[in-house]
């Protein structure tokens, strides 16, 4: 079977007929929740951070001011260092992908950039799914690339997720649970890493995490830097767990939010379900916040860097004619399919915005060992691959797969 997919394919046939039991078994009793009215849909905010996500698909007027504020941010960064303004440096973005346990390849880009020397500082850093772990840690920079180095090469499923016993499936939401991930999330993401994300923030720089509000079946995008700067560690792990959340094997995280002087919850899932990758988009619009400050963005050299935790070509492999490996193989498709199609508006984008596109992603030419998730082996294997291309120079190219340069 082919590998260029969602972690979750690799178990796919035993979550398939444990869902498909659970399904046949169930009656249409639900576990209790106070979602969130659709007339509210627009309105709901979390208590204490107005606006403090969007929707991806629409402007947002409040997150273009907060993209304004941070051109201020770093204008004044710049002049307390008696450095010019507007600045010559280049404007560097960087975009992580889903791919779950293939994130360890990331990482290895990342790891072995900082060993080539000419890892730049990345103006924007946004993630999906395992692109959402891997965010902070790129975001601050090389002093945390051996804790993303441990991340990604000293886990195992075991350290992420618990499969639940068939009754416990039976009338729930998830059929795994994801308890050792959160204590994960909880053992690396603490009060110091928010501090300095903050910081950072302050600074002008901008930290974006994406996840699927499963309600309105939307991309949703989150300011981390924001719920950094109001001290909200509870927010901003259940931000990177939602967006790591695959729907029906991992439980979704139900975000609180108030709408109308009330409580309710979000359904809050996996950002890979809508995009594999993003950057920015119809949310705000990044020249004119800068042309709001003065600062030409036009006269600048701009970077779009894409780390893309997966292959991106398939594989020929006849389908068995059984109900999981049909279904495996056509979910396995659609997400590369889709995660293709994202890289393409990504480069329509570069053009359009005179951006420098950057792409890595695993080669065709790798086979993993096992077809176990989380495997240790494949996952230092992957590490190994991106620090490698990273330090030969030979991790990027310039154009989307099927493009003509």
């Amino acid at each position: 079977m082919t590998r260029f997919t969602h972690p979750g394919y690799a178990c796919l046939k035993t979550l398939l007929v444990l869902a498909a039991a659970a399904i046949l078994l169930t009656s249409c009793a639900a576990l209790p929740r106070r979602a969130l009215p659709e007339k509210y849909e627009d309105m709901a905010q979390v208590d204490g951070l107005q606006s403090v996500r969007t929707w991806a698909d629409e402007f947002n007027p409040a997150f273009q001011h907060t993209l304004v504020e941070s051109v201020k941010q770093r204008q004044a960064y710049y002049e307390s260092r008696g450095l010019p303004w507007p600045t010559a440096d280049p404007l560097n973005f960087l975009a992580i992908s889903g791919g779950g346990d293939y994130g360890a390849y990331g990482a290895g880009v990342l790891f072995g950039w900082t060993q080539a020397g000419d890892r730049p500082e990345f103006d924007l850093v946004t993630g999906v799914s395992t692109g959402s772990l891997i965010a902070p840690f790129a975001f601050l920079g090389p002093k945390y690339d051996d804790q993303l180095r441990k991340v990604y090469t000293t886990i195992d499923a075991k350290k992420v997720f618990i499969l639940k016993r068939i009754f416990q499936i039976i009338g729930g939401d998830s059929i795994a649970d994801t308890k050792p991930l959160a204590e994960l999330a909880a053992k690396y993401i603490d009060a110091k890493m928010l501090k300095a994300i903050a910081a950072e923030h302050d600074k002008g720089r901008r930290l974006f995490i994406a996840t699927t509000n499963l309600d309105a079946q939307r991309s949703m995008i989150w300011d981390m830097g924001r719920i950094a700067k109001a001290g909200r560690l509870d927010l901003f792990r259940e931000v990177l767990l939602a967006s790591s959340s695959i729907p029906a094997v991992f439980p979704p995280q139900y975000i609180e939010v108030k709408a109308a002087g009330h409580k309710y919850d979000e359904m809050h899932v996996d950002g890979g379900v809508v995009t594999q990758v993003f950057l920015y988009g119809p949310f705000i619009d990044p020249t004119s916040a800068a042309a709001a400050q003065g600062a030409n963005f036009h006269d600048r050299e701009k970077n779009m860097y894409i780390i893309m935790n997966n292959k991106v070509a398939g594989t020929y492999d006849p389908v068995k004619r059984k109900l999981a490996d049909i279904a495996g193989t056509a979910v396995s498709s659609l997400i590369r399919n889709q995660g293709i199609g994202a890289l393409d508006r990504l480069y329509l984008l570069a053009n359009r915005d005179g951006f420098d596109y950057n792409l890595t992603f695993i080669p065709d030419s790798f086979v993993p060992a096992t077809t176990k998730i989380f495997d240790p082996g494949v996952m230092n294997t992957l590490f190994d691959l991106g620090r490698e291309r990273s330090l030969a120079g030979a991790a990027w190219q310039d154009h989307p797969p099927g493009f003509t340069p």
